[in-house]
This record gives C-alpha cells, sequence and structure tokens, in this order.
C-alpha cells in the first residue's frame, strides 16, 4: 500500500484534513495498525464528525481506498482491533461473515468477555441491584462511581447488553427508578435525538462541557443544546 492518502470518493479537503488529524499512523504503513485518536463508540470504534454527519472511521476510510460499498455489508477488521482504521487491514463481510469472523477469532460482546468493556459481571449486577435498592437515584451517580459512558448504562437499562444478567431484573421498574421516561421524544418519527441521547447531552452539560462541543458530538445546532439545557425541549427526561 502506498503513503499516498487515497480519496476515491472525492471528499472535500478540509474534511480529509480533519480526519487525519485523529490517526497515529505506524512506520510500518503496511502492516502495523493505524489507530484512531478522536472519539470511539462503546465497542471501540472510531466515530467521525463532519457536517452534521457522524460515521464510523474504519468505514470511511474503507471507502476512501476502494471506493463506494453497500451500507448493509460490515467493514471487518482482519487485526480484530476496533480503533484501527489501515486500509489493508480492512475487508468487508456480510452480517454472517461478521458473526463467523467473530466466532473464528474467540471474540464475543457478551459481557467482561469483550475486550473494550470496563465493566465486569459483578459490577453490572451490582449496579443493577443498588438502583433496586435506592442507592443510586440518577444516572450520573452510576457513572461517576463507575467512570462509565452513560450510553453504557443506557444500554444495560434497554436489555441490550449484558442480557445474561438483566434478564433477570425487572428494567421497567428500574428505569423509573431512575426517572428514565421514554414514552416521547424518540417516538417522534422526526426526531433526531434518542432519549438515551438527551440523557448523555444533559450529563455532558452537568459535567461543565461546551455546547459548542456537544452539538458537533451529535450533528445538531447549538441552540438544541441550550434548549435542552433549559428545559425548553425534553423536559420529560431527567438526570
Amino acid at each position: 500500500m502506498s503513503n499516498v492518502v487515497w480519496n476515491i470518493p472525492n471528499y472535500p479537503i478540509p474534511i480529509l484534513k480533519k480526519f487525519w488529524s485523529y490517526i497515529s499512523l505506524p512506520q510500518d504503513l503496511y502492516n502495523d495498525e493505524w489507530i484512531w485518536n478522536g472519539t470511539v463508540n462503546e465497542g471501540g470504534y472510531g466515530v467521525f464528525f463532519y457536517n452534521y454527519t457522524r460515521t464510523m472511521a474504519h468505514r470511511l476510510m474503507y471507502s476512501c481506498y476502494y471506493g463506494s460499498f453497500d451500507d448493509s455489508l460490515f467493514v471487518c477488521h482482519k487485526c480484530d482491533n476496533p480503533p484501527c482504521v489501515n486500509p489493508n487491514h480492512l475487508f468487508l463481510g456480510t452480517p454472517k461473515d461478521n458473526s463467523v469472523d467473530m466466532s473464528i477469532k474467540g471474540r464475543s460482546p457478551r459481557g467482561s468477555k469483550s475486550g473494550t468493556s470496563k465493566l465486569h459481571e459483578n459490577d453490572v449486577l451490582k449496579i443493577l441491584k443498588d438502583i433496586s435498592l435506592n442507592r443510586y437515584s440518577t444516572i450520573l451517580e452510576i457513572t461517576n462511581n463507575y467512570n462509565i459512558q452513560s450510553m453504557q448504562i443506557i444500554r444495560i437499562l434497554q436489555g441490550k447488553s449484558w442480557k445474561h444478567i438483566t434478564k433477570n431484573f425487572d428494567l421497567n421498574q428500574l428505569k423509573n427508578i431512575l426517572k428514565i421516561q421514554q414514552n416521547r421524544g424518540s417516538n417522534n418519527p422526526r426526531a433526531i435525538l434518542s432519549d438515551s441521547d438527551v440523557v448523555d447531552i444533559k450529563i455532558r452539560l452537568k459535567r461543565g462541557e461546551k455546547g459548542s462541543h456537544i452539538a458537533k458530538l451529535y450533528g445538531i445546532y447549538k441552540g438544541r443544546v441550550s434548549d435542552i439545557k433549559n428545559g425548553k425541549q425534553w423536559a420529560h427526561i431527567t438526570i
């Protein structure tokens, strides 16, 4: 692979410059990992924001070097390292291909077996028990205590992660204790943000993050962040 920066889709140069500013390049460009140093999601995969658009860094890199591809396909990692964006380490696969690849590599997204997980089974079990005993009243208290992102707690309470533990709890009851209401907001078909997005935004605001930074993170206008902060929008969600 050449060290030339390919750009088959002809992305604007300012976008490419911003994109590459988050990447650490090794000496061996062909074989070694190119590590993404920007925002990552819960699974450790790079997330890139531009022009109010959010995309996965490794998917954008693949399109730069190999061209457009079917959105239904996965961009998989030969190196099995989520933050790597080296195009030589990436290949396309169907959802089935992706599952088989994970199985062959012995990588399971379940619980603490995930290399990117900051929580362990005992942590999740304790968090859920503590919520049921009213030891927590907000998600912010939990995230501060365990040094994790609010989205991890949201996914647990939605039953989307740690299912082998959450199946033994009444998640609706736990959400009620934390006052996480999901009967409005994201049920609006025109809503850009989900309820969990708003929870995360409110936590970021409470921690003192700037509205302009949050707006760029979620691809929304700063005024919408201000409306959330002032209770003009999504007032039914409290943290």
